[in-house]
């Protein structure tokens, strides 16, 4: 097989992410589903405790036909393959899964750890490759090399004489031994009509000799398809930092408990869930004041909910605990992982139990944060069901940047979340898209417990109510209080410039995603487009930053229109006070005037304090400014240097003489600290490699550091030779370095 140059590029629409889990694990662990729209991500797996498991991470689970489940490893292995090798699409499969034939479809292992990003990446590839596969991190540049690496593990070793028979006879007809081995771990399949054929021939392989090594068999077979497939190295940036890594791991009985709270039937409970600033507060004050209580605990109404926010207290200490432990607020990414512990699990339980105790029927619970933790509320209480609002992007982003700006001047800009609105312009706009990518999935995996209905909808006269009573069976209440809505709320669409290109079109592909599940929306195609002529894209953030100063700007000026007006009202209560000190003392006249001296003077000292002070923070800004472009420039500077040391570096350790050499030289400098290595490393000391080697074979061209003492991006920085000689660094710094006074 031979890598290929790309050409060609494919969009996330209609792909499948797949991965699995298959036997009596007594053990397991499930990572979360990567979230983008248009993207599927189905878990497939005989066990359903797995499947429940997998189902509150985000994936939809798909059991499988095999009907026993096996704790035989081989047995277990085998079943994978069904899934690996696209077994799943044949037409029967799709049928009984309710599943049409996708574009693409990207299998990982379930011990790959997949974030948004790289599937992402991985979809939008240039290639006109059929597959794309990676190489084993080890390179292995024969079947037989691979044969022998599996012999020690009992699943692979039962059933390898007639392996061995298979490949032989291949070799007889003409196939070769020396290719390169790939690691069947991570296979995009990219044109489904002409991967087909192969994935059909290795699992029909696999299963006629029992060899779950499935690399084996793709070795041969794939010999006939080398002219489709993209092979690339196992550390391509596209996919460098995906290795195996072991998931949280969960006893097969961790799961909340979900019985009865009581001995009546605690009634339904309804998650009014949304963004911020998408009406969740009106629809959830409608709901409450309809008679599905909000609680008895609510939040004081505010300057921006006059009406009230109808979310208790006890679900907002909650989250705020949960994220406050986390490390996170409701204003941080939810790209950054704060994943909930057992115990996290069991509070929500817990308020959940209680407020079901506390109602009589149906009831509800809001809380915009609670996007964040949906799959997890899931978990704990799989009765929730929710009602999910949405409010086109623009109007969301710009009213939460609007409320954040004049909070933000109000303070004199005080407030550190506040800041974040004011230094980056996309940040609403961001936090838009990722709560609704999780609502998206979150739909998509619990189709029946969710009914998505647009706010504006809602403002416009459509029975959220009846169409809750309807989808979930709640009895629908006596009294209606859709007059509690704010018709204000529904005011003329204004646009929102965006500067980054990947969150404008991920924008609009959540949007799409989310009308096309509205039960409300009558024209997809016309919401789209409306959304679409709404948000402006501005890469170069020259209108973006602008509005939001001037949004800013605003705020800054009635505020101080709002404290000259009670200054100029206490300046003229202070005049007449004067006059008529003045009529009854005159000879106090002098020091008034004095006085209103003092005053001016003290007035055109604040203004040269505050001009001093926008000085000040203007110079800082452009500090920042140059800070941020070194940093930028340092970091370009370290991977380019890391780029060339490692192809120079790899071109001399393919000779695996001079790979022992090196390594034997750096154990007798004694220069290696092997216990900082794998405490720095822990993805090292988890796979159980040896410390050195590793940064032999990978650590230094990854600029991992083997000492305290010794900096690999320094010196490799330092001593252009180095690169291009590809030594390892720190034996250059033993052999040559330490005698030439070379700094590290």
């Amino acid at each position: 097989m031979t890598s290929r140059k790309p050409s060609s590029k494919q969009g996330p629409k209609d792909h499948y992410v797949v991965s699995g889990l298959f036997g009596d694990d007594v053990n397991f662990g499930v990572y979360k589903a990567p979230i983008i729209p248009g993207v599927k991500c189905l878990f497939f797996s005989n066990s359903d405790v797995i499947g429940a498991y997998a189902q509150s991470q985000g994936w939809r689970f798909i059991k499988t036909f095999h009907p026993v489940i096996e704790d035989d490893r081989l047995e277990t292995s085998l079943q994978s393959k069904w899934v690996k090798y696209l077994q799943f699409l044949d037409d029967n499969a799709l049928a009984e899964y309710s599943l049409r034939p996708p574009q693409s479809v990207l299998y990982f292992d379930h011990k790959f750890y997949v974030t948004s990003e790289h599937v992402s990446n991985i979809l939008n590839r240039e290639s006109d490759a059929s597959i794309l596969i990676r190489k084993t991190p080890v390179v292995k540049e024969s079947i037989q090399t691979e044969i022998e690496a599996a012999l020690p593990y009992e699943r692979y070793s039962r059933h390898m004489e007639p392996t061995k028979a298979f490949v032989n006879s291949f070799l007889a007809k003409g196939a070769k031994s020396d290719v390169t081995i790939c690691n069947t771990g991570l296979i995009h399949y990219r044109n489904l009509s002409e991967a087909k054929e192969l994935a059909d021939r290795v699992y029909s392989s696999c299963q006629s000799l029992k060899q779950p090594e499935c690399q084996i068999v793709w070795a041969v077979h794939a010999q006939s398809f080398a002219d489709k497939i993209d092979v690339i190295e196992w550390n391509d940036p596209l996919v460098a930092d995906i290795e195996w890594q072991d998931p949280e791991v969960y006893p097969a009985d961790y799961m909340p408990q979900t019985g009865a709270v009581g001995a009546r039937e605690p009634g339904h409970g309804i998650v009014v869930a949304g963004f911020h600033r998408s009406g969740t507060s009106s629809v959830a004050g409608m709901l409450h004041h309809s008679g599905i209580s909000a609680g008895n605990d609510l939040l004081d109404a505010k300057e921006d909910n006059p009406k009230g926010y109808y979310e208790s207290w006890g679900l907002v200490n909650l989250h705020d605990g949960l994220m406050t432990r986390k490390g996170v607020d409701w204003a941080t990414s939810l790209e950054e992982k704060a994943p909930l512990s057992k115990d996290d699990l069991l509070k929500l339980r817990a308020y959940f139990d209680q407020r079901a105790e506390q109602a009589d029927g149906a009831w509800c619970m809001k809380d915009p944060r609670l996007g964040r933790y949906v799959f997890e509320w899931k978990r704990a209480a799989p009765e929730l069901k929710f009602m999910i609002l949405y409010r086109s992007p623009n109007a969301s982003a710009l009213s939460l940047q609007t409320r954040s700006l004049r909070e933000f001047a109000k303070h004199r800009g005080t407030l550190e979340i506040m800041r974040r609105f004011y230094d980056d312009p996309d940040l609403p706009l961001r936090l838009w898209v990722e709560h609704n990518e999780a609502y998206v999935a979150f739909c998509q995996a619990h189709p029946n417990d969710c009914l998505v209905i647009g706010h504006a909808a809602i403002m416009q006269g459509f029975d959220a109510l009846k169409a809750a009573s309807d989808k979930f069976g709640i009895d629908t209440p006596a009294q209606s209080a859709s007059s509690f809505l704010d018709k204000s709320l529904l005011s003329r669409a204004s646009p929102f410039h965006v500067v980054s290109a990947d969150l404008h079109k991920r924008a609009l592909d959540t949007w799409s995603a989310l009308c096309a599940m509205d039960i409300s929306c009558e024209d997809h195609a016309g919401a789209v487009q409306a959304v679409a002529d709404q948000l402006i894209l501005d890469t170069d953030g020259t209108l973006a930053r602008a509005k939001l100063l001037e949004r800013f700007a605003n705020f800054a000026l009635k505020q101080l229109e709002t404290q000259h007006g009670a200054a100029r009202s206490n300046f003229w209560h202070i005049r007449k006070l004067e006059a008529e000190i003045e009529k009854l003392n005159s000879e106090k006249g002098e020091l008034h005037r004095e006085k209103n001296q003092l005053l001016s003077h003290k007035a055109w000292l604040d203004q040269e304090r505050d001009r001093l002070i926008a000085e000040n923070g203007q110079l800082n800004a452009e500090k920042d400014q140059l800070i941020a472009e070194k940093t930028d420039l340092l970091e370009q500077r370290v991977q380019s240097v890391l780029r060339r040391f490692a192809d120079n570096s790899g071109k001399r350790l393919s000779q695996k003489l001079k790979f022992k050499r090196d390594c034997s030289d750096l154990r007798q400098s004694n220069l290696f600290n092997a216990s900082f290595y794998l405490e720095r490393n822990p993805d090292v000391k988890t796979a159980d490699l040896d410390a050195l080697e590793h940064y032999v074979k990978f650590g230094a061209a990854e600029g991992r550091d083997p000492s305290p003492d010794f900096s690999t991006v320094n010196y490799l920085s330092m001593y252009e030779d180095v690169i291009e000689a590809g030594i390892n660094p720190l034996l250059h710094y033993a052999k040559y370095g330490q005698k030439e006074g070379r700094s590290h």
